[in-house]
């Protein structure tokens, strides 16, 4: 099937969307939209990366301020040893790992989700360095296998486990997201990792940009629960839709 550089305009909106949202799944929607286009699982979980590097930036663009930047900077070189270490092992690691784990985490971040919520934390709480740095080694590590993100881990543990506040959590998982994945898509691409075509990832680009603006406008017309319900019910749809693929 043949498809236009319009398609990955389409893309590039909706993953801009999503992780703007949510703050995680922009990978997660993106590795069955590219495979939908006919990218194999690991050609597109490469790619996925190139998206969430580019969604991230210009969603964090927005929300900046907000992050903590020092302990996101601290997973971020973390999460370079987890790539470089499990690279070797995505070479021979046979897809339907791959697929597994995918599931296991898009459960697990699912559940989270969905759990009830505590009183709403207005302080993060304080926590080891060791837990940063383990947090970020893993990360880093199955973002190179999987090509997610690491945003559908990161935001459990940023407001289940650090106790941030929702807009906190969100910036934070943005800025590790940014690093961490454009850490594995170089090694990636050092090691021989084909890059898409110019004219794809500008329209990539395209959507990705335009749904920064859009999001912006919808969130400032709706209240604070209003959005909390709207991210649930996106993330719901995206595991179902990412699993739908996966499985078929």
């Amino acid at each position: 099937m043949y498809y236009t550089e319009m398609d990955y305009l389409t893309v590039g909106f909706i993953i801009g969307s999503v992780l703007g949202l949510t703050g995680s799944g922009g990978a997660l929607v993106a590795i069955p939209l590219f495979m939908y286009l006919g990218l194999t699982i690991k050609e597109a979980s490469f790619l996925s990366l190139i998206a969430v590097v580019l969604a991230g930036a210009f969603n964090l663009l927005q929300q900046y301020k907000t992050a903590q930047v020092k302990n996101a900077m601290i997973m971020i070189g973390a999460s370079l040893l987890g790539s470089i270490v499990l690279i070797p092992v995505k070479e021979i690691t046979p897809n339907i790992v791959i697929v597994i784990l995918l599931t296991l985490i898009s459960i697990y971040s699912l559940i989270t989700m969905w759990m009830p919520k505590k009183a709403e934390v207005t302080q993060t709480k304080s926590h080891p360095l060791w837990l940063t740095l383990v947090v970020g080694f893993i990360l880093g590590g199955l973002t190179t296998l999987t090509g997610l993100g690491g945003g559908v881990l990161l935001m459990p543990i940023f407001v289940g486990i650090f106790r941030m506040p929702m807009p906190q959590a969100l910036a934070t998982s943005l800025v590790t997201i940014l690093g961490s994945s454009f850490i594995s898509f170089l090694l990636q691409w050092q090691k021989g990792a084909m890059l898409p075509a110019l004219d794809k990832v500008l329209f990539l680009v395209t959507g990705i940009a335009l749904s920064t603006f859009v999001l912006k406008q919808v969130i400032k017309r709706i209240s604070p629960p209003q959005a909390d319900l709207l991210r649930k019910w996106v993330f719901s749809g995206i595991v179902l839709f990412a699993m739908i693929k996966f499985y078929s």
